[in-house]
């Protein structure tokens, strides 16, 4: 099959790239533009897109400010579609609840949400979407499956709670913020935080050894320790990420998210409010360690390697634009 993919393809790390290995992976051949091209060359992209003629266009981004031009790309997608060419955003976060300029994209047709189909990780919003017009179609979080696999513990990383990801986060949830200060205050030396916001980003095995290395991985997700906001059917990438690498979570109750895996552990039954409950659940983790937690772990990463990878949402969003 041919794919045609706008996005930022550079970075190694980027969902885009996760995307491109796991379509080529399936056998699929993937034709990356960058996106800056769509500003400055858009008659040209067009040009070579039609030359392609791809099975399916992509288009992914991150930021608000690398929006393509309204009019002219919506009304592309529309010409691609007469041309026999699917056309479909792939987006891994919220835009709902947040800022709203965010809200705005889509009320005002930014050509993210104008494209044939719309994929993102919010499974909480389907009637918001389809009042605006947005065919949307829920894809859960998943991992490079590259990375689904054991680490290897380190005495420098080796903690009893450690949390990864952005200390600073959207103003609209401050519960982020107050949980990590809380999580310092309460443990100190034992918490470690990995992360943005000027402390050292850990990927790929690094990660994977973070993991291996703390008895428990504190989760978060935009507004999941909000109980007047939380979103039902969305969390953050961050569970695939630590469950398949077989790393213990504790994570705020999500409607949905029991669902997640056919594993009881990853069912997530030790799910916390404040960072109080996250000491039963050391407590909890010593008692099990070697028993039935760890084989619980063994089974979360199958799971997560069988059924939440870039691989199998690839496969999930083929499917859903008959082109499985």
């Amino acid at each position: 099959m041919r794919i045609a993919y706008i996005g930022n393809h550079g970075p190694y790390w980027s969902t885009e790239s996760m995307w491109d290995r796991a379509f080529e992976r399936a056998g699929h051949q993937v034709t990356r533009i960058p996106q800056e091209l769509t500003h400055r060359h858009p008659h040209s992209v067009m040009s070579d897109i039609l030359t392609l003629h791809p099975d399916v266009v992509f288009y992914s981004r991150t930021h608000d400010s690398t929006a393509l031009t309204p009019n002219n790309w919506t009304s592309n997608w529309r010409y691609l579609e007469s041309e026999g060419i699917k056309t479909a955003a792939l987006h891994a976060d919220l835009f709902w609840g947040l800022e709203a300029e965010r809200e705005s994209l889509i009320k005002d047709g930014d050509p993210l949400f104008t494209m044939g189909t719309v994929f993102t990780a919010d499974g909480g919003h389907q009637e918001e979407f389809a009042k605006y017009g947005v065919n949307h179609v829920w894809c859960p979080p998943c991992i490079d499956i590259e990375n689904a696999h054991e680490g290897v513990w380190k005495e420098e990383y080796a903690c009893d709670v450690v949390f990864v990801g952005s200390g600073g986060y959207h103003p609209a949830y401050p519960e982020r913020p107050a949980l990590i200060q809380a999580a310092h205050e309460k443990w100190g030396e034992r918490f470690k935080h990995f992360g943005n916001d000027g402390i050292a980003v850990v990927r790929g095995q690094e990660l994977c050894d973070v993991i291996a290395s703390a008895k428990v991985v504190l989760g978060d997700s935009c507004f999941a320790l909000n109980p007047d906001k939380v979103v039902d059917y969305y969390w953050s990438d961050r569970i695939p990420e630590t469950l398949g690498r077989g790393g213990v979570m504790a994570h705020a109750r999500t409607l949905g998210l029991e669902a997640f895996s056919s594993s009881p552990y990853l069912g997530m039954n030790t799910m916390f409010q404040t960072p109080n409950d996250v000491d039963s659940i050391i407590n909890y983790t010593h008692e099990l360690v070697g028993l039935s937690l760890y084989s619980d772990q063994k089974i979360g990463m199958q799971v997560v390697r069988k059924h939440h990878t870039f691989d199998a949402r690839a496969k999930e969003v083929l499917d859903a634009l008959g082109l499985g």
